[in-house]
């Protein structure tokens, strides 16, 4: 027999080795399809590997795995239109690609009442003022005032993991028994954190500011009477609430010092209340009358508060600043937003994460009341030039503005003119502004009143208001989806139940795009009552 040669003997090595070496483990791909998308839909799997997708049919993440890993497909975010509901979604991977993860998208609805029964309140005792306010994980907060049989009471209801929780009886309320309680206002954050901030008679019979917070899931209320925000001694109206992801709170009321009334704040930072040391310790600036406080808190804990003061000659909207934890107040009674010559009042605030800010209020042009704004825009105020640069229609009266602002700078005011509801939208630094006054989002021929507005990150817009459908007030909307306004139909074509009076609308939009509104309606029974409508 022949004896190998060196190169077939280095070859047997070669093959031995080979055989004998580690071969590289198997991945497996995890995907599946999509169905019904109508816009961006963005996919993780276990809580990574983001997948963006845009249309329907299949999908593959990028990274693969191991024999035996786990896989869990889950929503990252979905279009703000469309709710999209994984099945198939998690397992275990099993010596092959995974490919039925099935991911269903459909467009949301709106829910509305089923009745006149079928409503948030109390029955027995008639309720009025509705507030609102909604995060991104879809929980809310409605507040409102109710009489218990002997008094107006705080009360509230809440939307938690999709379940609606109600008061169980008239006792069931926020506010301290005994005295008249009143105009609720609600702020809550990211967390699901709450504060609900009212006025309500002391046992001196002076009106105070009181306060009741939801923290990790529990509510605390007011010990007694005396457990109050502002000053006593003196009546305190008018709170207003703001709140941010942090836990940080601002609270502004009025509240009276001898000769007049001035705007009050107090502060929760790190957990705890700051208040006002005394009545000398106020935002707005001594001497003469301020009223109607608005304020606006971002994520960075900075501040905008804005009211309508006395100058000694007419009433103009006048601002204070959180910046850097130090507040800046008018310098003096010259030091404000408006125009001088004439009139101004009804101020409102919007602020975002960036620090831009835009405030609103009405004004005379000297014939009729419009509507002006004020930006900030990198630490810069921009007003009015003049008494003729308004946002609303030029020759007849325009009422009750609104304004909304999104973290992109996005804005948009809404405002009622002549019986119709006009709006102004600002977009990538510039403002559009109604064409004429048949540029109007309510029903041409209905009267509409009292708007409402709620603007999120992503751009859409929810506006409610009231209009006449020619026999009752019926809340009515407007929606801006993907830059594309739809509005009603016709004066049919509202959230409300026909066929008794409704009013005093409120809306809160999340990130996600979800909305809840809320308002007063006559329930056909001798009682006002809240009634709510969700899009979701």
């Amino acid at each position: 027999m022949r004896k190998p040669t060196p190169y077939l003997f280095f070859t047997l090595i070669l093959l031995l080795i080979a055989c004998g070496g580690r071969s590289e483990p198997r991945l497996y791909s995890v995907g599946g399809s999509v169905s019904g998308l109508n816009g961006t839909l963005t996919l993780l799997n276990n809580g990574a590997d983001d997948l963006v997708i845009t249309a329907d049919g299949s999908f593959t993440f990028p990274t693969k795995l191991l024999d035996g890993s786990s896989y869990d497909v889950t929503v990252k975010q979905a279009p703000t239109t469309q709710n999209c509901d994984v099945s198939n979604g998690s397992g275990t991977v099993s010596g092959a690609d995974v490919s039925n993860v099935l991911v269903s998208c459909a467009g949301k609805t709106w829910h509305l009442p089923a009745s006149l029964a079928d409503y948030l309140s109390v029955a027995g005792g008639d309720a009025d003022d509705p507030q609102v306010a909604l995060n991104a994980a879809g929980d809310a907060v409605v507040v409102w005032e109710q009489y218990d049989g002997g008094n107006l009471q705080i009360y509230k209801a809440e939307l938690k993991g999709g379940s609606w929780s109600m008061p169980t009886d008239l006792t069931d309320h926020l506010s301290v028994a005994g005295t008249d309680a009143e105009n609720p206002q609600v702020a809550l954050n990211a967390a699901g954190d709450a504060v609900v901030v009212w006025q309500q008679k002391d046992g001196d019979s002076h009106s105070q500011i009181y306060k009741a917070e939801l923290k990790s899931g529990s509510w605390s209320t007011p010990a007694d009477l005396n457990d109050h925000l502002s000053i006593a001694g003196t009546n305190a109206s008018n709170p207003q609430v703001a709140l941010n992801a942090a836990g940080d709170a601002v609270v502004v009321w009025v509240q009276a010092n001898p000769g007049n009334l001035q705007i009050y704040k107090a502060e929760r930072r790190g957990g705890s209340w700051s208040v006002p040391a005394d009545l000398t310790d106020a935002l707005s600036v001594s001497g003469t009358t301020a009223f109607y406080p608005k304020v606006a808190l971002n994520a960075d804990g900075d501040a905008v508060v804005v009211w309508e003061q006395h100058d000694g000659s007419d009433w103009h909207v006048y601002k204070a600043e959180l910046h850097g934890g130090n507040w800046r107040a008018p310098a003096d009674l010259t030091d404000y937003l408006s125009v001088a010559g004439t009139g101004a009042d009804n101020p409102q605030v919007a602020l975002n994460a960036a620090g831009d800010a835009v405030v609103v209020w009405r004004q005379s042009d000297g014939s009729h009341w419009q509507i002006y704004k004020a930006e900030r825009q990198e630490g810069s105020w921009s007003v009015p030039a003049d008494l003729t640069d308004h946002l609303s229609v030029a020759g007849t009266g325009a009422d009750k503005p609104q304004v909304a602002l999104n973290a992109a700078g996005d804005a948009v005011v809404v405002w009622t003119q002549l019986g119709r509801i006009l709006k102004a939208e600002l977009h990538e630094g510039s403002w559009t502004t109604p064409a004429d006054l048949n540029d109007q989002l309510s029903v041409v021929g209905s009267a509409a009143y009292e708007p409402q507005v709620a603007l999120n990150a992503a751009g859409d817009v929810v506006v409610v208001w009231k209009h006449s459908d020619w026999s009752h007030w019926q809340i009515a909307k407007a929606e801006r989806h993907n830059d594309s306004w739809t509005t009603p139909e016709g004066v049919d074509d509202h959230l409300s139940v026909a066929g008794t009076n409704a009013d005093k609308p409120q809306v809160a939009l999340s990130a996600t795009g979800d909305a809840v509104v809320v308002w007063r309606q006559d329930n056909d029974a001798g009682f006002f009552q809240i009634y709510k409508a969700e899009y979701r």
